[in-house]
């Protein structure tokens, strides 16, 4: 019964923070302070076709929502939000960390005690996401991840909404593998985008393997931390070491991704706590992309069908 009655509580717990943390992009988003833009005429809206024809396929993946990244949408630069977490604590997921509005300066936080990661986002899901500069300008092989992960995000359950780290590493393979098969029926196999865009998972895979890989390094280290084994200044020393090293694995990742960064943003707890929310699971999203013969519309189905347990992800 107390597990029972446990396992209720933190369920009630996340819902808490996932309705706080909405509401809190909800109004950052309306009343934030970056600079925002009424759209551009709708006939000279950067890559307006692109995000038509994307929406198109999307329906045809399986898609049934179409809220986000529309031309009569207003424009604004980009989305920023500050992370901040102890110096000492590593969180599950970025759910477990302090997040408040951004600025294109950076964070309005006191860093002292806190490592503190401002994060320039193209896009939001489930907000009617606006269709920003940064996303436009950004490369075509991001450009069009972004929308089909962003969108995907529309479509999970709330069930799923309550795994954040299942929520985005299925919205990563999807972005990935929707991008790779939009890019074949558009510009062809023989094309540069699709030849880039097809590598990305395997590049992904790697990045996941070695975010998870530290991650539970430091998760331990800051364990004996509190268990009074090892001394603050040794850990502080011990933690630089991890992240150099961390570094210098996941910039090995060569030819450089073209949809995402190699390497956490940000070298702490905070930029470390966010990638690992979307690489924690990513090596089972990659094999079912793989068991469904990298079929974008097939996967879908199966993602829609199983998760989020994962155990069952693979059965068809």
């Amino acid at each position: 019964m107390g597990g029972k009655k446990e396992h209720t509580l933190r369920t009630i717990a996340r819902r808490i923070i996932i309705i706080a943390l909405f509401f809190g992009i909800l109004a950052y988003t309306l009343f934030g302070s970056c600079r925002v833009h009424k759209a551009r005429g709708v006939e000279d809206f950067p890559r307006k076709d692109v995000i038509a024809e994307i929406k198109k396929f999307e329906k045809r993946m399986g898609y049934r929502k179409d809220e986000n990244f529309h031309p009569e949408s207003f424009l604004q630069d980009a989305y920023y939000i500050c992370y901040s977490t102890g110096r000492f604590f590593l969180p599950y997921t970025y759910f477990g960390m302090s997040v408040t509005q951004g600025k294109k300066g950076g964070c309005n936080i006191n860093p002292l005690g806190k490592d503190v990661f401002v994060s320039k986002v193209e896009g939001i899901g489930r907000n009617n996401a606006s269709t920003t500069r940064f996303l436009t300008d950004a490369s075509l092989e991001r450009f069009i991840t972004v929308i089909v992960h962003e969108d995907y995000h529309e479509e999970v359950s709330p069930e799923v909404q309550l795994s954040s780290d299942i929520d985005e590493a299925a919205a990563t393979m999807m972005g990935l593998a929707g991008a790779i098969d939009f890019a074949r029926e558009k510009y062809g196999e023989d094309s540069e985008i699709y030849k880039n865009l097809f590598l990305e998972p395997a590049f992904f895979m790697q990045k996941a393997v070695i975010v998870n890989k530290y991650y539970v390094q430091l998760k331990s280290l800051y364990a004996d931390f509190y268990r009074f084994q090892i001394s603050e200044a040794d850990t502080l020393n011990r933690k630089r070491e991890l992240f150099n090293e961390l570094q210098r694995e996941c910039g090995t990742i060569t030819p450089q991704p073209k949809t995402f960064n190699a390497c956490p943003a940000v070298l702490n707890n905070a930029g470390l706590a966010l990638d690992i929310t979307y690489t924690r699971h990513f090596p089972r999203m990659y094999e079912a992309w793989i068991h469904y013969d990298k079929d974008s519309k097939k996967l879908f189905d199966a993602f829609q069908k199983h998760l989020p347990r994962l155990g069952e992800l693979m059965n068809d």
